[in-house]
């Protein structure tokens, strides 16, 4: 049995949910879910990071899973032996993985400055990853 999912949440805080889960026909409803996720791919996504990247620029910050995401790069939380503090890290340091459902970020230069967030349960999860990749400082 399988179980395929793909999910939205909107700025109003809207939710669409596509998911079903099957036992037969298993190829067919793969190829069904690989057509969503292209479909996503080519016509939300590029929408939904155009828009994320606009709020950047206009210095807003965005708060992703653990992090906290602004125009010059990445806040991640570090924790020590007393104390938590805050490490910024510019984009040109920043690298990012797609591993077991998970983004993984993390500096370059700094093995302690790492973050995992899980796709399924951090919303734009997927958006961190391709902002690590454009590699430039605004």
């Amino acid at each position: 049995t399988l179980r395929f999912t793909l999910a939205f949440t909107g700025r109003g805080s809207d939710t669409i949910d596509l998911s079903w889960t099957t036992s037969s026909n298993l190829e067919e409803q793969q190829k069904l879910w690989g057509n969503a996720v292209d479909g996503t791919l080519s016509f939300v996504l590029p929408t939904v990071l155009a828009n994320c990247r606009a709020r950047l620029d206009e210095g807003r910050t965005e708060h992703i899973g653990p992090l906290v995401v602004d125009k010059s790069g990445i806040v991640f939380e570090v924790k020590g032996w007393f104390s938590t503090k805050k490490v910024p890290v510019v984009w040109r340091n920043l690298q990012s993985e797609l591993r077991n459902g998970e983004v993984i970020v993390s500096d370059k230069y700094n093995p302690k400055a790492t973050a995992s967030l899980p796709m399924a349960a951090t919303d734009n999860a997927f958006i961190v990853h391709l902002l690590c990749s454009k590699k430039e400082d605004a």
